[in-house]
């Protein structure tokens, strides 16, 4: 065989041996990055040590810990985001959560609370914070808290975190139409059985809305009548029909 052609084979040979051994190496070189990434991962020196929290009021932080998951100090790794939102999601005060993983081991959480809207009362004299929407965000007895409209729609109040009954929606949706002045000035809101719905104002006066439907119209009327009147001799506000409301003296 040509000499030549022989050299030739021979450098051939010698650079596929090159070249194997390179792609061995690279290999070889990312297995052990990736089994030193998963160790450190999965490591207790990544596990969460710190959990920032901000925007809860009502919400205590042991509550938040313990619906996440990280009163535990879990591993970083193991921390889903997403999941832990949806629990903190639950919590009767909590509107919206989000969660974010700092590294190497902070946690941050930031909650939007819920808005108080109303006091639902009941006979037995438990009594129920709740939101416009109904979900209820704290259940006590005794004396409600006096800064709220009140009313009394359900016979037995669900637990925090849970809705009421569909017979509350009258009395909900007027509470969330309310505007301006009218905001402080109504103390309670009572929903009859058949469905009318009336308010009693600061000054004593009641306020017959009929249905909970043109609400917006209906209490236009309202609050241009209450700047117009004067309550010791009005009993009644009739706004059932908003374009010819009627005045009941005492």
């Amino acid at each position: 065989m040509d000499p030549r052609i022989r050299q030739r084979r021979s450098a051939v040979r010698r650079r596929e041996g090159q070249r194997r051994l390179r792609v061995v190496l690279a290999v070889v070189g990312c297995t052990v990055v990736t089994a030193a990434t998963l160790t450190l991962l999965y490591s207790p020196l990544l596990s969460v040590r710190q959990v920032n929290l901000s925007g809860a009021r009502h919400t205590s932080r042991q509550a938040m810990l313990r619906a996440a998951g990280l009163d535990g100090h879990p591993l970083m790794i193991r921390v889903d985001t997403r999941r832990l939102e949806q629990r903190l999601d639950a919590l009767p005060w909590v509107a919206t959560a989000t969660v974010a993983r700092d590294w190497p081991s902070t946690v941050g959480i930031s909650v939007r609370e819920r808005v108080p809207a109303a006091v639902v009362t009941t006979a037995n004299g438990e009594w129920a914070v709740t939101d416009d929407t109904g979900r209820v965000l704290q259940r006590s007895t005794g004396a409600p808290p006096p800064a709220l409209p009140a009313f009394r729609a359900v016979e037995q109040l669900p637990a925090p975190g849970s809705q009421l009954p569909a017979s509350s929606g009258p009395a909900l949706r007027v509470l969330g139409a309310l505007r301006g002045r009218l905001v402080t000035q109504v103390l309670s809101v009572d929903v009859r059985p058949d469905g009318e719905v009336a308010l009693t104002v600061s000054s004593g006066v009641v306020v017959q809305l009929g249905d909970a439907s043109q609400l917006d119209r209906k209490l236009a009327a309202t609050q241009t009548l209450l700047s117009q009147v004067r309550p010791p001799g009005v009993q009644t506000i009739d706004v059932r029909v908003p374009e010819d409301p009627a005045l009941v003296p005492r």
